[in-house]
């Protein structure tokens, strides 16, 4: 009897999971994680260990041979049973050409996942793994072919699921099954469906279609070669041509998490690119730079002259939108194509798309155009249709009811970078401090925390980008010279510190990095209500039913303690500004808040005579000082632990505008001295 539904999708070239209640007559997917890359780390050994998605590049080394490394891992197995190699003599090779047996990879992958999944689930959900779940694992749709399933099954039984609670599912099955039973676009049987599956290649299959003697045909596939893989090549062998083969294959075999991330950035790039686009920036790590430098004994953007169409600015290649738009274009013709030929042979309801090639820009501006009812298929309904299937498949059900969701969200506006992150009450009853904390991309590595920078449109009432973003996206309007409409606000919460008495000051202005203005406290709330929006989409991406909205949060807003209270009014009445009721904010102490976290962690300390450590919390009595040295403020605080668990302020907080932006602008002075006000005002601008 299976009291959850796990499904866990394993596609062409990412992964994730999904929780379900056991009950059939809830459909609702409860949680699920965000996609991950389809890349597998294992390294053998007594402690073998096994790592998937990001994590996995995190670990993977390539000096260390022993190492495997895998990625493309669903095309390599189509590419190798294609051979007529029996399922259980079919090898997978990593990246350094080493191989292990396919099902052992596949056994990795979804062992990982369960474990992936356990984990962030825990301690909200409580549950046996080999009892209480019923797993559907959804493949593409070209792994459709009995063999194919028969290994992804017996992969899972080697991960120790039984038999009998394991179905292995293609995804367009799971999209017919999703607009059967659980979509709004009012399906019927009498319908007739056409499901386009467009990823690095691209199946059809028609629903509800009748044969010549006037029966319904059974639901069959047809798979075509084209699709996303044809433009990937194109990109890199554009690459190749531009940074030479000898210099980019030694990038990827040495460099291999910088190739990693360099894919990752044109894979956005080929999704957002449009008919309408000019240019296209791209950024180029510099280990490829110095790599071709190293071996060319030329600096590359002095070679980028043979590419007259290329033009190097900084770290960014502007490359002409045509090296994109054409692969992209070529691999759409063909796409299109096949979709009319079925509608010339079938008069379809509707058509529905799904996959990474149906999410580009290009191939959205001509499907729409094919049929008046085109829909497209989110990841978040593949979910729910394998859901339902799991449902209608599973030995039997448990009813359960939902846990009410209620979370306290904190946001930290520092002078120099800015984060949130969040806790929820059910956890917090059992583990204190068991906090989600939001991941930037700073483009090469996953930050903590994000630049207090804000990029604003030049209606100066919406937010263009906030972070790495605003930074990355003003870099290109600079470049474009198109930046001296908009406004850029960079390290501004220190302005509140020195301009603001005990009274506040509602009109104060702001100046952006041009010189031009705005009203402060639309600048902070527009940051503030970034960041709450940023935390209630991160919360519910993984949620689907009751999604949490700004009512539901409690949230905590962090202000250096040596700030006046005009200063804390400002940040008070800047946040109601973005969004947040009063009754729901509390204004909180830098340093306080991390003492108070402190009380909490547990603390090692040493015994010199017996060797031993002692793990304790703080106990009654203890008195600790809590220095906050920060990017404007150094805040100092002693507190003292109560009898009661409380803490208590021993001295009243005291610090200063000490921080590191202060090392900065000595620096900057340095730097001034040298080179004269002029010249680095002109560089700076």
């Amino acid at each position: 009897m299976a009291s959850y539904i796990a499904v866990l999708r394993i596609d062409e070239n990412s992964t994730g999971w999904a929780l379900s209640y056991g009950d059939a007559s809830n459909k609702d997917v409860i949680e699920k994680s965000a996609p991950m890359p389809l890349q597998l780390f294992y390294e053998p050994g007594d402690d073998k260990k096994t790592y998937i998605g990001h994590t996995a590049v995190l670990k993977y080394d390539s000096t260390q041979t022993e190492q495997y490394f895998f990625m493309n891992i669903v095309p390599l197995l189509t590419k190798t049973l294609k051979k007529n190699v029996d399922e259980n003599e079919v090898l997978i090779e990593d990246v350094t050409g080493k191989s292990l047996p396919a099902v052992n990879v596949f056994t990795m992958i979804i062992q990982s996942l369960i474990d992936e999944m356990k984990r962030q689930l825990s301690p909200r959900y409580t549950f046996d793994v080999k009892k209480d779940l019923y797993y559907v694992i959804v493949v593409p749709a070209f792994l459709q072919e009995s063999r194919e399933v028969n290994l992804i099954t017996k992969a899972a039984i080697k991960a120790e699921i039984e038999d009998k609670m394991v179905s292995v599912v293609t995804d367009i099955v799971v999209v017919s099954f999703f607009c059967q039973f659980a979509s709004s676009h009012g399906f019927s049987d009498e319908d007739k469906y056409l499901f386009v599956r467009l990823g690095d290649t691209m199946e059809i299959m028609k629903h509800g279609c009748k044969q010549k003697d006037g029966s319904k045909s059974g639901p069959t596939v047809s798979s075509f070669q084209d699709g996303m893989i044809q433009v990937k090549e194109a990109i890199e062998n554009f690459m190749i041509k531009v940074f030479r083969k000898d210099v980019f294959e030694k990038f990827k075999a040495i460099e291999f998490t910088d190739y990693l991330d360099m894919k990752h950035c044109i894979a956005i790039k080929l999704r957002n690119v449009s008919s309408h686009t000019e240019k296209v920036h791209l950024r180029i790590p510099t280990s490829l730079l110095d790599m071709y430098k190293n071996i060319t004994k030329q600096e590359f953007q002095d070679d980028l002259c043979k590419f007259r169409e290329l033009a190097m600015v900084r770290d960014k290649i502007k490359i002409p939108a045509s090296q994109f738009i054409d692969p992209l274009e070529k691999a759409k013709i063909c796409v299109l194509s096949h979709i009319k030929a079925e509608l010339e042979n079938e008069n379809m309801n509707s058509i529905l798309v799904f996959g990474e090639f149906a999410q580009t820009k290009v191939i959205q501006e001509e499907v729409n155009l094919l049929h008046q009812n085109t829909k497209e298929i989110s990841d978040a309904d593949i979910m729910s249709g394998a859901v339902i299937v799991g449902k209608i498949r599973t030995p039997g059900q448990l009813i359960k009811l939902a846990p009410r969701t209620i979370m306290v969200a904190s946001l930290d506006i520092g002078t120099a970078y800015s984060g949130c992150s969040y806790s929820y009450f059910e956890e917090f009853k059992t583990n204190r401090t068991k906090i989600y904390a939001r991941s930037w991309n700073s483009g090469s590595i996953q930050t903590a925390k994000t630049p207090t920078c804000v990029l604003v449109k030049p209606d100066g009432k919406t937010v263009e980008a906030f972070g790495y973003e605003a930074e990355n996206r003003y870099r290109e309007l600079i470049e474009d010279n198109m930046h001296t409409s908009y406004y850029f606000f960079r390290q501004f919460k220190m302005m509140l510190y020195r301009k603001l008495s005990e009274k506040i000051n509602r009109n104060l202005m702001l100046k952006d990095e041009m010189g031009r203005s705005l009203p402060a406290i639309d600048v902070f709330a527009m940051s503030i209500r970034f960041l709450k929006d940023d935390v209630l989409e991160n919360c519910n991406k993984g949620r689907a039913g009751i999604k949490i909205v700004t009512q539901d949060v409690q949230w905590v807003l962090t202000v250096p303690a040596i700030w006046n209270d005009g200063a804390k009014q400002f940040m008070r009445e800047s946040a109601l500004k973005a969004g947040i009721e009063g009754r729901r904010l509390t204004i909180a102490l830098e340093p306080e808040s991390a003492s108070i976290y402190c009380r909490h962690q547990n603390i090692s300390a040493g015994n010199k005579e017996t060797g031993d450590k002692d793990i304790s919390c703080f106990k009654e009595g203890t008195r600790y000082m809590v220095i906050d040295a920060g990017g404007g403020t150094v805040d100092i605080t002693i507190h003292e632990v109560c009898e009661n668990g409380k803490i208590k302020e021993v001295h009243a907080a005291c610090g200063g505008d000490w921080g590191g932006t202060s090392v900065d602008k000595e620096f900057e002075a340095v730097i001034l001295e040298l080179v004269g006000t002029q010249l680095f005002q002109r560089f700076k601008n």
